[in-house]
């Protein structure tokens, strides 16, 4: 789940979460929507504990100001080059000139559907 805004804010929403998840794992429930999902997929009991060790180490990892994503392929500007070049990859299939891809993931694996620069 993604916080925008300020730092208390995102420790006091990530502290929130932490208390859910504590409080599911204690209640006599099977399955819980996961929160901030979009689609309201559920979780087990066991996939909550899971995702409280996850998220107890991200709260201290914002607790202490180290950022919650590691170099470039987290980054929602990658995320999107990656979904434009298999947008153009499928476009290349069906014999329309791409010159270039944005990632070096596809240079590397889709670079024969490049077309020669005229």
């Amino acid at each position: 789940m993604t916080v925008y805004g300020t730092d208390s804010k995102r420790i006091r929403v990530t502290r929130d979460l932490l208390a859910w998840y504590r409080a599911f794992i204690r209640s006599d429930a099977d399955a819980a929507h996961i929160p901030g999902e979009l689609f309201g997929e559920t979780m087990t009991q066991e996939e909550a504990q899971t995702r409280l060790s996850h998220m107890i180490d991200v709260a201290i990892n914002r607790k202490g100001g180290i950022p919650d994503s590691y170099g470039r392929r987290d980054t929602s500007d990658h995320r999107r080059a990656l979904l434009q070049d298999s947008i153009d990859a499928r476009a290349a299939r069906q014999r329309v000139r791409i010159y270039q891809f944005r990632t070096p993931e596809f240079r590397r694996t889709c670079g024969y559907l490049l077309s020669e620069a005229s």
